[in-house]
């Protein structure tokens, strides 16, 4: 379309000055090609035409007293009145149009120094960020959380609660009120992510810094509302570098859904440069033809990059407008991008299908891989396949640069159809878009590794498959969250638990190469497969094919591993193997030693050791007490030479040792400890059965405080209608049971025998004294391995006998065989 200089001036001018910047071409509409005059200086001659870019201009135009902006979008360009507050400048994206009013606007650069945040206006309510040393863009309107406030003028935090209200400039709040909120002190703003915001570690401070680390947090609501945008009491929020706290979420599309219609490409509302079909999976693109006109039609690959032009995957990008963007390709993270893999088929102008990176990895044909977490405002890191390192780092599920997955060390190939793996990391995983502890199944394919969404059921049932253990491959080299087990194909039925030394019936990746996993305390989880079908071939504790456990190596049956699902139904048998030829026969087993081993129908088979409170890493009267695992929560119990530590958090936290003020000095108290509830202490009257308890014995110091505390294996609460059995093996339920007649051979067992509470065994009886003062002590060897006592068959038991508990006596240290 030819432009007629003198016409423009002849028809829009009557002075000889034609004024510096920016114009509309009042000959060219509904496109921004050639939708700009520019003018360096007042002689036409100094004039040309430009094309207009997406977003805003100061207007030198005739109408500019009255409409001080250039506004362009995908409709081409139209000037506007400008409302006061802040504009990205469309000719430096490093410059910021502040209006002060409707005629008075000015673009000058953003303080590159630090990442800046400013409130458009009252009415868009949109956010603009201006990166350090870099553009200025537009947040995603479906943003929720608080950015820093750079205009000085207004309060210090822009508060933005998504789509239906947007964002606002709030008023500085002086005190926390929960978890979710935020303080103002002295221009400091920190918001409150656990506990009663009492301490340095409930509180994490929102700041833009050129150190330091993002925070990723899980908090827990008092109300949904709390927090800008919640929809749940439980969300995930990142506390950046640069000045937000953001909640974490993923959006089911990365540009509009297409409405309906064949002309322009529309979101059901407004024109757009892009949209995604979401019945079809395709990305559609308006197309201008020569006369004008808009259509809109499937995406071809050379609208991707004109290079392309033979059929393949090929990724595009777009920024938070809808626009398509050129990230840069150096392995750094290009923030609030988002991307798509597009399979082109037959002609490179066939589109089959797109798919969204919404967590995870992709390579396409020109071995560029690209990963997105999916979580908003994110962005994605793009990188040449080349230029990515080895397996070597130990990475989980990372790509390799010779275009292979990592599991660990191990380079794997991607499968040719949908394989899946199940993943639940002890840290928030930004690769994937995954907060700690959440189950995740990753869909393996051809040229992908990507989270399934939570609302993908469809896929996620597929996933999921079969009740039961899986490997949880975000850790490695130990038995703690190493499994994931999942009771039902819902992915809110899978949990991730922490695994016991020995074998269990693999559901998971590789179930049907390797259906065994084994699990030990240095090396954690791996799938096996068993290869001898005799235990003769090998040794007591290993493995033959069949899923079968052998008792010894001349044992001519084995034990069967089966079932795969964990219900009370499930039924568990004990049994003594070896001596063992060496430590690798079964996982933890020591060499020259017999094992307890607890066969299910739970599909697994597990090394009986014996249980603890945790121990205490650090003591501190002040602060909470600290684990191995972390930090320790309200009323949660440890352990540290022998004295048991209590963590409390109300006004101040505490971590102190446990007192009995109601005791004697020098007594014996016995507690019990529910090992499912954070290992808080739970009195006698509100005892469980089939409960995970852990039971201990200790003795009140000068000062009443528990020590020398040692775990009972055995009988307690005999004096009352709980009595309860607990042997002290890790992953064991006690029982409140009820007492029977002793049998002929009871084998250390307690019952009744002549109306007496008893302990039965083949040659006898042994009742236990009435007198609250007596403990009397017998020993005894076992004929088969005990579920009371935590002791294997042939082990010498000493029992202290009183007539409040049968329970083995700590201080025989010379358990042997007769």
């Amino acid at each position: 379309m030819k432009y007629d200089k003198d016409k423009y001036i002849k028809i829009k001018y009557y002075y000889s000055t034609l004024p510096v910047g920016y114009h509309l071409n009042l000959s060219v509409s509904g496109t921004l090609k050639n939708a700009i005059i520019y003018c360096s200086s007042g002689n036409i001659n100094n004039c040309s035409v430009i094309d207009g870019k997406f977003g805003n201009y100061i207007n030198a135009g005739p109408d500019a007293s009255m409409n001080k902006l250039l506004k362009c979008n995908v409709n081409g360009c139209i000037s506007i009145k400008a409302i006061t507050g802040y504009y990205i400048d469309s000719v430096n994206p490093k410059n910021i149009i502040k209006c002060n009013s409707s005629t008075d606007c000015t673009s000058s650069p953003h303080n590159t120094t630090i990442q800046n945040h400013y409130l458009e206006n009252a009415i868009t309510k949109r956010v603009i960020t201006c990166k350090k040393n870099g553009p200025c863009f537009y947040e995603n309107s479906e943003i929720k959380g608080y950015f820093l406030n750079s205009d000085t003028s207004g309060g210090k935090v822009i508060k933005c609660s998504g789509s239906t209200t947007l964002c606002e400039v709030t008023l500085d709040s002086r005190n926390y009120s929960g978890v979710g909120t935020l303080k103002v002190d002295n221009g400091v703003v920190s918001l409150c992510v656990s506990g009663y915001c009492i301490d340095n570690s409930d509180i994490v401070t929102i700041a833009t810094t050129t150190t330091g680390t993002p925070v990723y947090k899980k908090l827990t609501l008092e109300f949904q509302t709390i927090f800008p945008g919640a929809t749940s009491k439980n969300i995930a929020v990142k506390i950046g570098t640069d000045g937000t706290a953001i909640l974490l979420e993923k959006p089911t599309d990365g540009i509009p859904v297409c409405g309906s219609g064949t002309a322009s490409c529309t979101d059901g509302k407004n024109d757009v440069s892009y949209c995604f079909s979401s019945t079809e999976k395709k990305i559609k693109i308006t197309n201008i033809g020569n006369d004008g006109k808009k259509t809109c039609n499937y995406l071809k690959a050379t609208d991707i990059d004109s290079t392309y032009s033979n059929a393949g995957s090929y990724t595009i990008y777009f920024d938070s407008e809808g626009q398509k963007v050129n990230p840069i390709n150096d392995g750094k993270n290009n923030q609030n991008i988002v991307a798509y893999l597009c399979e082109f088929t037959g002609s490179p102008d066939t589109l089959t299908s797109c798919t969204l990176v919404n967590g995870g990895f992709v390579i396409d044909s020109n071995d560029i891989v690209t990963q997105c977490s999916g979580w908003y405002r994110e962005g994605c890191t793009v990188t040449n396949a080349n230029n990515l390192s080895s397996c070597d780092t130990g990475n989980v599920l990372t790509i390799n640069k010779n275009k292979k997955i990592c599991f660990g060390k191990v380079a794997t190939s991607f499968p040719t159809e949908n394989t899946y793996v199940s993943i639940a990391p002890t840290f928030a995983d930004i690769n994937y878009g995954v907060m700690e502890n959440d189950v995740t199944f990753i869909a393996l394919n051809k040229n992908s590794a990507l989270a399934i969404a939570s609302s993908d059921t469809t896929t996620l049932s597929t996933a999921i498959n079969t009740i039961g253990h899986r490997i949880n491959y975000s850790v490695s080299n130990t038995r703690e969250n190493a499994l994931i087990y999942c009771s039902s194909n819902s992915l809110a039925d899978c949990i991730v638990k922490d695994a016991c030394s020995g074998y269990y019936i693999n559901v998971g990746y590789e179930s049907s190469e390797n259906p065994i996993i084994k699990c030990k305390k240095t090396t954690g989880c791996i799938n096996v497969s068993a290869t001898k079908t005799a235990c003769s071939e090998v040794k007591a504790g290993d493995l033959i094919t069949g899923n079968k456990l052998c008792v010894s190596d001349s044992d001519t049956t084995a034990e069967a591993i089966t079932g795969t699902s964990v219900s009370d139904s499930a039924t568990y048998k004990y049994i003594t193997i070896g001596p063992l030829s060496t430590t690798d026969d079964f996982p933890d087993g020591t060499k020259g030693k017999k094992i307890a081993v607890k066969v299910g129908t739970d599909g697994t088979a597990v090394l009986l050791e014996e249980a603890s409170l945790p121990t205490c890493k650090s003591v501190t009267p002040t602060e909470a007490c600290i684990l191995e695992r972390g930090v320790a929560v309200d009323g949660e119990h440890c352990i540290k030479d022998k004295k048991i530590y209590k963590t409390t958090i109300l006004d101040t936290k505490k971590c102190e040792q446990v007192v009995n003020l109601s005791g004697t000095v020098g007594n014996k108290v016995i507690s019990y400890f529910n090992v499912s509830a954070n290992y808080k202490k739970v009195s006698v009257n509100d005892l469980k059965t089939n409960t995970e308890y852990l039971v201990y014995e200790c003795t009140l110091d000068s000062s009443k405080k528990y020590d020398e505390c040692t775990l009972l294996k055995g009988y307690t609460n005999l004096s009352s209608t709980k009595i309860i059995k607990c042997n002290g093996w890790i992953d064991e339920k006690c029982e409140i049971i009820q007492l029977s007649d002793c049998p002929d051979n009871g084998d250390g067992i307690l019952g009744k025998s002549d109306s007496k509470t008893s302990i039965c065994l083949k040659n006898g009886k042994v009742s236990l004294p009435l007198d609250i003062r007596v403990v009397n002590k017998i020993a005894f060897s076992l004929n088969d391995i005990s579920s009371a006592y935590g002791a294997i068959k042939n082990d010498i038991v000493l029992l202290a006998l009183s007539n409040s508990q049968a329970v083995v006596d700590n201080s025989y240290l010379g358990i042997g065989k007769l």
